[in-house]
């Protein structure tokens, strides 16, 4: 699964968050692009374990999506547009455009 947005400038500083707290790219589950203005958090076989808000922070500006899992069908909710659902094995991108 991958959470994209794109900003007006390039080489801003981006951080995730799930639930609040930063992500640790350590384990490789979690990849971050930046290409551009298009920043990008993808997450390698979505299970049980990643349900929870997505926080994309920019400066004071931040967006939140909301990850639930059901069984083999994990569903993206969000407030900017709720219904998108992705099924397991099937790449989907959401985009997010934050404005001040």
């Amino acid at each position: 699964m991958t959470l994209s947005m794109e900003l007006s400038h390039s080489g801003l500083d981006v951080t995730w968050l799930k639930d609040q707290v930063p992500l640790s790219l350590a384990d490789g589950r979690y990849q971050t692009v930046s290409q551009d203005c298009t920043y990008q958090l993808s997450i390698a076989n979505v299970t049980v374990d990643d349900v929870g808000e997505y926080t994309v922070r920019v400066g004071e500006l931040q967006s939140t999506a909301v990850l639930r899992v059901d069984g083999e069908r994990p569903a993206l909710r969000c407030a900017l547009r709720c219904g998108v659902f992705f099924v397991q094995g099937i790449a989907r991108v959401l985009s997010v455009l934050l404005v001040n």
